[in-house]
């Protein structure tokens, strides 16, 4: 398995207060899930037992996979309260019928 190297500028990510348009911001997140699927499809069960050095931890592939599944879920739950917050009934993933909750976030994403 390839290990791919990173680097980044943590203390200028986090002091930025402005981006590129979210449509661009969009389409690399597109690509970096197209990445994930290709390196998560190309593990075996012996890599998820190897251990790697990771921001000066040591731990599991596997380890490493929930941390980010956990991180990615946490940020993203940010990132929809702040949505909801700024535009009150313009997200919706559930519709309530007839108090049964229909997902309609799946027909949101096969557009």
């Amino acid at each position: 398995m390839q290990v791919a190297e990173s680097s980044r500028d943590r203390a200028a990510e986090f002091g930025a207060r402005s981006g590129p348009p979210a449509a661009e911001l969009l389409a690399e997140l597109e690509r970096t899930l197209g990445d994930v699927d290709c390196v998560l499809v190309a593990l075996t069960p012996e890599n998820l037992l190897e251990l790697r050095s990771i921001q000066g931890r040591e731990l599991s592939v596997l380890e490493a996979i929930y941390h980010v599944v956990e991180h990615f879920s946490l940020h993203l739950g940010q990132i929809i309260l702040l949505a909801k917050l700024h535009t009150p009934g313009a997200i919706e993933f559930y519709e309530d019928a007839g108090g049964l909750a229909r997902p309609v976030w799946m027909d949101l994403i096969r557009r």
